[in-house]
């Protein structure tokens, strides 16, 4: 995620019981509106796995800044991605059934949907993960021998 949101932010957090300055990468990321009418640029926020939840690290707000995906069982699973486009980062959401039929790059269906479908995921987990084209490198969170 530093890659993506390259600025630091600094905030109050509670850890190990007290409140305390907590430095978060941060960075503008661009999206476009679900009516299609342009783009707009809010700044993102990464916070870190904490002790309480080691494992997960969030983008807070989400709702706030991009709407929430539609919800209709015939799109299946939603997917938020960050993409780096030029010098630019865009968000975008990715629904299961558009990622199946071929309407995303192939490179990147393939990754998601493998992620997805993987019969080692812990069961009811999010699909979560990266894929760095330039460094060639990806990861899928909640494989069980992650």
């Amino acid at each position: 995620m530093r890659k993506l949101l390259p600025h630091t932010k600094q905030l109050q957090r509670v850890r190990g019981g007290g409140r305390k300055v907590v430095h978060f990468p941060c960075g503008p990321v661009k999206y476009r509106k679900s009516n299609g009418t342009g783009a707009i640029e809010v700044e993102l926020l990464w916070e870190d796995p904490t002790d309480t939840r080691p494992t997960e690290g969030r983008i807070p707000l989400i709702h706030k800044h991009f709407g929430l995906p539609k919800t209709d069982p015939e799109l299946g699973a939603a997917f938020f991605l960050l993409m780096q486009h030029k010098t630019e980062v865009r968000a975008h959401y990715a629904y299961e059934r558009d990622l199946r039929a071929g309407k995303w790059d192939g490179e990147l269906t393939y990754h998601i949907l493998s992620c997805k479908d993987s019969p080692s995921r812990r069961a009811k987990s999010s699909v979560q993960g990266y894929i760095d084209c330039v460094a060639e490198v990806e990861h899928c969170h909640g494989i069980a021998d992650d």
